[in-house]
């Protein structure tokens, strides 16, 4: 490809097509069919083998997400469209999210204890920064929020170390799937109350809730029977239906 982005053909060096769909290349190779086995030269058996190798290449080729032939990983429309519901989830989760923090007054600056095994410790903390690249629904459905909120002793404020890592307890209204894990094990370990509410609300980095970080590197080991699996015990641990999308529903059950 040339450095304004038009593709040259390796065959012909003109631009606007690439060797396979090279027309001289096509006509060349027919010519080389055209000729017995004893008047064909090094350059006419070449080409029959490169030719006959491009198309046996992309008829058999298999894609590794739906395993239809015909086309590859890349160019899979099923994972498009499963990437683009799950992408629709992880956004409706972020803003659930959201929303549940500024409600509780959860934030920078925010004092909280922590629950441990039902009883509140009585050291006090406060929460210094938040890792927002750790949340995600497809995170939070394996055991619940991950551990994002990175709060500080008050007692060594101003200190370096001395940290800790907490999550919050996820609502019960909130319209989980069945991939969520009933047994949220973080939250009964590290879950945390607000005890003085954040000096304002929680606001994430620009383009937080609608990025795809993580989104691609969730799908490159998945193949698309994932998409809806039932568990021999009935579970959906391993499926992607993480949140309660009011449309596109059809789309949950292709597979």
């Amino acid at each position: 490809m040339a450095w304004n982005g038009t593709v040259t053909c390796s065959w012909c060096y003109r631009q606007g097509h690439n060797r396979r769909s090279c027309e001289s290349l096509k006509d060349r190779y027919q010519e080389a069919l055209a000729k017995s086995e004893e008047e064909r030269g090094h350059s006419d058996n070449s080409i029959i083998r490169e030719v006959t190798y491009s198309k046996t290449y992309h008829r058999e080729r298999k894609c590794t997400y739906c395993k239809t032939v015909g086309h590859n990983r890349r160019g899979c429309e099923m994972l498009k469209a499963h990437k683009d519901y799950v992408f629709r989830q992880d956004v409706a989760f972020k803003k659930a999210f959201l929303q549940e923090c500024n409600e509780i007054g959860l934030g920078v600056g925010a004092f909280i204890r922590h629950d441990y095994n039902g009883t509140l410790e009585a050291r006090l903390e406060y929460v210094a920064r938040i890792d927002w690249s750790r949340i995600n629904v497809w995170a939070a459905a394996r055991a619940g929020v991950p551990r994002v909120f990175i709060a500080k002793p008050v007692r060594k404020m101003g200190q370096d170390g001395f940290q800790d890592a907490y999550t919050i307890k996820i609502p019960s209204d909130w319209p989980l799937g069945e991939a969520f894990e009933s047994d949220r094990w973080l939250e009964e370990s590290y879950s945390l109350e607000v005890v003085s509410k954040a000096p304002g609300p929680l606001r994430p980095p620009e383009g937080w809730v609608e990025n795809h970080y993580g989104l691609d590197e969730f799908f490159s080991e998945r193949q698309s029977w994932e998409w809806n699996y039932t568990g021999e015990d009935g579970s959906k641990l391993d499926s992607c239906d993480f949140w309660k999308l009011e449309e596109e529903q059809e789309l949950k059950e292709t597979a």
